[in-house]
C-alpha cells in the first residue's frame, strides 16, 4: 500500500508540475542545432565559392598546360615524392571543409599552397620540365595564398 501512496503523491507531483511549469528563458539554439553558417569562425560563401573556383581553375590549368617532361626517367626525390602526396590530401581537405564552411578549410587551402610550391621549386630543382613552367605553378599558388590570407580575417 505504501508503494501505491507514493505512486500517487509522483503523480500529483507531475500535475503541478503541468499545470504551473517552472519560468525558463527561452533557448534560441541548442547546441546540436548550431551549423557552420551560424558559427562566428565560418568562412563565408562568397569567400569559399571564390577560392573553390580559384583552386579548380588553377589545377584545372597545371594540368591541362603542364609541357612534355623534358626527362620522363628522372628520379624525383623524395621530398618531391612527400611533397605530391601533401598536395593531394590537403587539396581533398580544402575542397571538403571549403564545400562546408568550415574554418580549417583555410588552414588546409594554406598547406596545400605550401606542397604546391614545393613541387614547382622541385619542378625547377630537377629539370623535369623545360621553361619556366616552374614559375607558372609558383605564382598561381602564390596568387592562391594571398586569396586564403585574404579571406582569414572575413572567417574571425
Amino acid at each position: 500500500m505504501a508503494t501505491t501512496e507514493d505512486r500517487l503523491a509522483g503523480v500529483e507531483d507531475l500535475e503541478k508540475l503541468y499545470e504551473h511549469p517552472p519560468a525558463t528563458p527561452p533557448q534560441t539554439h541548442s547546441t546540436a542545432e548550431t551549423t557552420a553558417k551560424d558559427s562566428p569562425t565560418a568562412v563565408s560563401t562568397k569567400d569559399a565559392r571564390r577560392l573553390l573556383i580559384a583552386w579548380a581553375v588553377v589545377m584545372g590549368a597545371i594540368f591541362l598546360l603542364e609541357p612534355q617532361a623534358d626527362n620522363a626517367d628522372a628520379v624525383a626525390p623524395m621530398w618531391a615524392e612527400v611533397s605530391a602526396v601533401g598536395l593531394v590530401y590537403s587539396l581533398i581537405g580544402t575542397m571538403f571543409g571549403l564545400g562546408a564552411r568550415r574554418p580549417w578549410a583555410l588552414g588546409a587551402s594554406m598547406l596545400a599552397v605550401g606542397f604546391g610550391a614545393v613541387l614547382a621549386i622541385a619542378c625547377a630543382a630537377t629539370g623535369h620540365h623545360l621553361g619556366l613552367f616552374w614559375a607558372y605553378e609558383l605564382a598561381a599558388f602564390a596568387v592562391l595564398g594571398v586569396l586564403t590570407l585574404g579571406a582569414a580575417p572575413r572567417a574571425r
